[in-house]
């Protein structure tokens, strides 16, 4: 079957096939590139790992037009991962319903989708852009947002359908990791020196400073301390308990282990059985920044398939992830300090 659409079920290739050529029968004015390039809008509403990837094709774009501007739709769950990155001029937020996490109704999230999409739209059309770059290669893509658009050149991947709305289709016939999606985006327009990619994130002295105060506070010396993040968005890629207990009693009794995650997760801990006394946990007290900023001073870092594992591949510290999907797609971009372990390897 062809790679066209993103899906290994027939009648999903059918329906997308006849909806794309039922929207090729509409009107569309046919655009051209364009010559100048001032101002790039990427949609990608993704969550925060997937947006810390694509962190990496933002000085590939800027070096190539490095008189444009660049800004970015996002879901406000990503948006801390762009907080001061200096490739991008405006924030706006569209919380896609299909990729939005919260423990709310589907119809809370569908308006709330409705809701973020008015007030961004509406910002979005003051200005004009050159170029809009759909940098989703899955579903949930926003690609029909494109209709109450001013004007302006559309790129982005036709594999969840509706492709034959954008101007130009990239190519998705050797996308094997999420980073090849972008590398494709970027010769789709005239990108191709792009190099070794690598994720972008920007702290600020605060946050350095919080860190020195939490590690100064708990006693937590450099390069001393095992850092363990148990959580990720999706439940499904949580590591069962019995497995935890069995990684962590293989960890040296003189070495510390901080626990981290969001608020929410301190029951992850609480179900554990560990009986020692030097762990730490700092549910709840980290943003983005701050937690990488701690797996800089770990001596080793263990996670689940998160965002944690890319932070952690960004550190160069030695971390162990364990991943319940298969990890070609989704692996921690060039970091030969993960080792990924997939979880049915592991015994009870």
């Amino acid at each position: 079957m062809s790679k066209k659409y993103e899906t290994n079920s027939k009648i999903k290739y059918i329906i997308f096939y006849i909806f794309d050529i039922f929207l090729s029968l509409l009107p569309k004015k046919k655009r051209i590139f364009p010559k100048n390039i001032h101002r790039i809008l990427i949609i990608k509403p993704d969550h925060m790992g997937d947006m810390l990837m694509m962190t990496a094709i933002l000085p590939c774009i800027k070096h190539c037009y490095n008189e444009t501007k660049i800004d970015v739709v996002c879901g406000e769950w990503s948006a801390p991962i762009l907080e001061n990155n200096p490739y991008i001029n405006n924030i706006f937020i569209i919380n896609s319903y299909i990729l939005n996490r919260k423990k709310i109704s589907i119809f809370s999230k569908i308006a709330e989708f409705f809701s973020t999409s008015y007030k961004a739209l509406k910002a979005i059309n003051i200005n004009h852009y050159d170029l809009s770059i759909y940098a989703r290669y899955s579903k949930g893509n926003l690609i029909p947002l494109h209709w109450f658009m001013k004007p302006t050149y559309s790129v982005g991947f036709g594999t969840r359908g509706r492709g034959v709305l954008l101007d130009l289709e990239a190519d998705c016939s050797s996308i094997v990791h999420e980073a090849d999606s972008f590398i494709s985006l970027c010769k789709a327009i005239s990108i191709e020196n792009i190099g070794k990619l690598k994720c972008e994130l920007y702290t600020t002295n605060d946050d350095q400073n919080s860190i020195k105060n939490i590690m100064k506070d708990n006693n937590i010396m450099s390069g001393e301390f095992v850092l363990i993040h148990l959580g990720s968005g999706d439940k499904n890629r949580l590591l069962d308990s019995r497995k935890w207990d069995n990684i962590i009693k293989k960890i040296d009794n003189s070495c510390k282990i901080v626990f981290t995650g969001l608020k929410n997760e301190q029951v992850l801990l609480d179900k554990l059985t560990i009986n020692r006394e030097n762990t730490i946990p700092l549910f709840g007290l980290l943003n983005v920044r701050q937690l990488y900023l701690l797996m800089c001073q770990a001596k080793m870092i263990y996670t689940v398939e998160s965002l944690a594992a890319h932070l952690a591949g960004m550190t160069g510290v030695k971390t162990v992830s364990f991943y319940v999907y298969p990890s070609e797609k989704f692996s921690p971009l060039n970091a030969a300090n993960v080792k990924i372990i997939n979880v049915s390897e592991l015994k009870q």
